[in-house]
């Protein structure tokens, strides 16, 4: 689960910088002239025409001689040769771009500081729990790689009482019964808690400053030692200081009923004890297409038919690794033509028999050896190599991969075992606090405290405990199509982390018909036991035929608790006489303890065959 989040979440930050990168660069590549000589020669009114002398082609277009070179051969001027003119200019060009770029980099830098609340955009920045802070005398400077902040301002805004003893050269600061000692010139810090004293070694000594008399701590020295989280952001020049159990409590108070729930579903699982996860499911396509309607308007070359996949998946995970089983079948009515095609294919018209009869395949993960082994018997058809029995390893060497992933599984058993996975204030920290976010040039970017609390803002009205309404052991959510988008419209009037404007979601929301959605959460003995979601919308389509009937329909319901759970969900789409169908999806999920381990290879004796032979 911690995996995904954070594939996700890095997905979606490399396509924001796309994004935003495709915008900077925009005016630069839309206004350039990138023609080449030839291109930039004018077209004559008729292409058979050629000048009337061709040694003296400004005659032709009106020009004098001195017009003519320097419009169409300005290198002559220059007295440099067509080649070497280019190079110049191409050169230059990327001078300039990289200067513009530059330039409106730091504009963009300057516009978000300001906004924000600095005053001196140039100048090294700190931000306390989601405010910035402003020194009056003494500002924050870099010795030996390390920030150092006047220890006065900083300490005041931690809440910290400083003691400073000029004959020692001594800086203490104490809050919440932790003691921390500085001592100028000296890279040991003394932090004492509970009676305990630990000794930390800095990067940079503290110092005191001549001209201003002020004492200067190391910031994260000074900061992790109170327990606050120091996170550094070298674009903004800037230190945001974020007391990372404050925020969480403040969120966490707004969702209790759904992380009761939450901690009633994750407790255990950070045991080594193998669990059993069995998933039966069916996936039913009922389509009409006609690929050619858009130019002929015939209606003859419709194609329809309908389809059904159904199957059983078993996962089973413990220790080191998970190891995955399941059967899948395949019946199919109608779609003659497209059928028919495939058995024109000796490899398709196989893979489809094999799905017809039914089929089967394995995948092992072993994540203490890193390597994944996938057996696919379908494969067979279409690669020589394999046989139904051929499992296909693949084997990790990129040793920071390995890295991450290992930290990432030692992160996830951690945050299990502490209970910090089970609570939406401690998911929303690590999502939009932990990791950097591309730059939009505005204080979003680099304030985390209120990328948190925004995300929290949004996602209250459709799991928070204001919004729910308590009858015995039960808890609900129903909101209707106007109040989900009343949440979304206040959403984007609030400028929060939204890439649609309010007149967006007022014209979404003539589009869509019909929405509801609706949460119940169910409680025995004070701890939340089970769960209920679903979500219906409408949403019209406008394919240019009869707009009142081109639709797309979406069903979402699931329900469960911890051991087991049922999920269905379904579009039913009708966009004119080109596409309509209804595709349904069913699952009944059952998640039970067992003895069984999973497999961390293949049986012995195998066939394996690495993916560069194929």
């Amino acid at each position: 689960m911690l995996r995904s989040e954070k594939r996700m979440l890095r997905r979606f930050t490399a396509a924001a910088t796309a994004v935003l990168l495709a915008i900077a660069l925009f005016p630069c590549f839309a206004f350039a002239d990138t023609r080449t000589p030839d291109e930039m020669l004018p077209i004559p009114a008729s292409e058979s025409e050629a000048p009337a002398d061709e040694d003296a082609p400004w005659l032709y277009y009106d020009m004098t001689e001195e017009e003519y070179y320097e419009e169409f051969e300005p290198w002559r001027a220059e007295g440099l040769t067509e080649d070497e003119y280019w190079e110049k200019y191409w050169a230059e060009y990327d001078e300039n771009y990289e200067k513009e770029l530059r330039e409106y980099e730091r504009e963009m830098r300057e516009n978000a500081l300001l906004e924000f609340g600095f005053t001196d955009t140039e100048a090294l920045n700190v931000i306390i729990n989601g405010k910035p802070l402003h020194f009056a005398g003494a500002k924050p400077l870099v010795r030996d790689g390390a920030t150092m902040v006047p220890a006065r301002a900083v300490l005041e805004a931690l809440g910290a009482e400083l003691r400073y003893d000029g004959k020692a050269k001594t800086v203490t600061a104490v809050a919440d019964g932790t003691t921390v000692a500085f001592t100028a010139g000296e890279r040991t810090v003394l932090v004492t808690k509970d009676g305990r004293t630990e000794k930390i070694e800095t990067a940079a000594a503290p110092f005191i400053d001549a001209m201003t008399a002020s004492a200067y701590v190391p910031l994260r020295a000074l900061a992790e030692s109170f327990g606050f989280e120091v996170y550094w952001d070298g674009y903004y020049k800037l230190a945001d200081v974020v007391d990372k159990t404050a925020i969480v409590k403040e969120v966490d108070a707004d969702f209790t009923v759904l992380n009761a729930l939450m901690q009633s579903e994750l407790s255990g699982k950070a045991s080594e004890k193998s669990e059993k996860t069995v998933v039966n499911f069916t996936a039913d396509l009922d389509a009409r297409y006609n690929p050619d309607y858009y130019y002929t308007e015939d209606a003859s070359g419709e194609i329809k038919g309908d389809a059904s996949l159904k199957g059983a998946i078993t996962l089973l995970t413990g220790s080191g690794a998970f190891d995955v089983t399941g059967n899948v079948s395949l019946t199919a009515n109608g779609f003659e033509d497209l059928l028919g095609e495939i058995e024109q294919d000796a490899e398709l018209r196989g893979m489809l028999e094999e799905l017809k009869k039914g089929t089967s395949f394995d995948a092992i993960v072993n994540y203490e050896e890193f390597v994944a082994y996938l057996r696919l018997p379908i494969l067979s058809y279409v690669e020589p190599l394999l046989d139904k029995k051929a499992w296909i390893e693949f084997q990790a060497e990129d040793d920071a991969l390995i890295a991450d992933f290992q930290a990432a599984v030692a992160e996830a058993k951690t945050l299990l075992a502490n209970g910090e996975a089970s609570t939406i204030g401690n998911l929303l920290y690590r999502n939009f606090a932990e990791y950097d976010y591309p730059r939009y040039g505005s204080a979003s970017d680099f304030n985390r405290i209120e990328r948190v609390r925004d995300f929290a803002r949004f996602l209250e009205p459709f799991f928070g405990d204001a919004y729910m309404e308590t009858s015995g052991n039960v808890h609900t959510i129903s909101l209707n199509r106007l109040e989900i988008f009343n949440v979304l419209e206040k959403f984007a009037e609030e400028d929060e982390i939204s890439f649609f404007t309010p007149s967006d979601y007022a014209e979404f929301l003539s589009s869509v018909p019909v929405a509801n959605y609706t949460l119940r959460i169910t409680d025995k003995s004070g701890a939340a036991d089970s769960i209920e979601l679903s979500l219906n919308a409408k949403i019209k389509q406008d394919y240019g035929y009869d707009e009142d009937d081109e639709y797309v329909e979406f069903h979402y319901d699931v329900a469960g608790d911890a051991q087991k759970a049922r999920v269905d969900y379904s579009i039913i789409a009708d966009m004119g006489p080109e596409v309509a169908g209804t595709f349904k999806l069913h699952a009944d999920v059952v998640v039970s303890p067992t003895d069984k381990t999973p497999r961390t290879a293949p049986p012995a004796g195998s066939k394996i065959v690495s993916p560069d032979d194929l």
